[in-house]
């Protein structure tokens, strides 16, 4: 369940900022959450039948598919994490994650 939500939350941040500039993002998070609004989700069908379209396969381990979080096994939502996390530590990458199109 919490590797569940920290993908949901890892992707719908970088959904949410590849339209907006960081300050935007920030500005925005901050008025939602203080009268409750809904953020859009990120589209879990299509990124599943395109992934190709809307990520660089540099940013998902191999044979990753997109499902939504909750559908993913529990192995292949840890290797997502690994991705994601090796690349956050690695001083050499540039950029962790993002989306080509949304």
């Amino acid at each position: 369940m919490e590797m569940e939500l920290l993908i949901q939350l890892f992707l719908t941040t970088y959904y949410h900022m590849s339209n907006l500039s960081s300050e935007q993002y920030i500005n925005q998070l901050s008025y939602r959450k203080g009268i409750g609004e809904v953020q859009a989700t990120v589209p879990w069908t299509s990124l599943f039948r395109s992934k190709n379209v809307y990520v660089n396969q540099e940013y998902i381990p191999d044979r990753f598919t997109f499902k939504e979080p909750s559908k993913l096994s529990k192995a292949k939502a840890l290797n997502q994490l690994k991705c994601w996390y090796n690349r956050q530590t690695d001083s050499r990458v540039k950029t962790v994650f993002q989306f080509w199109r949304v």
